[in-house]
């Protein structure tokens, strides 16, 4: 069960980053952010989780990577807050920087985490799956996004979603238990 909780957890950030990526800067604009400022902004999230995964690199020799990983995931849903309150150009930055931060590190995490819980022996293979997971459910999310914007008028039901699945996510990659070798 372990791995299919370290891999449900990826899924759910990059149905997250992918959402975000396919729509943040639409959202941005219609609340009144200029397009070159939102697109801009896009750029510093990318940029912000280079330190990220350093930082959550760092920090693992510290406190374990699972920690990292449930953190990680906790940062990104708290800092989700800031979209649905988004009221300009100062606060879109603090989000793809912090954003951006919290998922670089989630990065490292969910590679360390696959070692330090199976071992270096099948790697490859088990973050071959999991990403391939996470590719093929984040493709569906802008849609299923896009879906609900149409629907409801408003991005509030896909952020405050995303939220709920990133802290959801964190407390359950907070208390995965590592596998007992037989």
């Amino acid at each position: 069960f372990p791995f299919a909780g370290i891999t449900i957890c990826h899924c759910i950030v990059v149905v997250a980053f992918q959402t975000i990526a396919a729509h943040l800067v639409p959202y941005a604009t219609d609340i009144g952010i200029p397009s070159k400022a939102s697109a801009a902004a896009m750029g510093l999230m990318g940029g912000s989780s280079i330190p990220g995964r350093i930082i959550g690199g760092h920090l693992s020799g510290r406190i374990s990577w699972q920690r990292i990983l449930a953190f990680s995931h906790v940062g990104m849903g708290l800092f989700m807050l800031l979209l649905l309150f988004l009221q300009g150009p100062w606060m879109l930055y603090c989000f793809v920087l912090f954003y951006g931060l919290f998922h670089g590190s989630r990065v490292s995490a969910y590679l360390g985490i696959l070692g330090d819980f199976f071992g270096m022996g099948s790697l490859g293979e088990l973050i071959g799956i999991t990403m391939a997971a996470g590719i093929f459910t984040g493709a569906f999310a802008p849609y299923l996004a896009g879906f609900l914007f149409d629907v409801s008028g408003s991005y509030f039901l896909v952020f405050t979603t995303i939220l709920v699945f990133l802290l959801a996510s964190g407390v359950f990659a907070g208390v995965l238990q590592k596998p007992v070798k037989a």
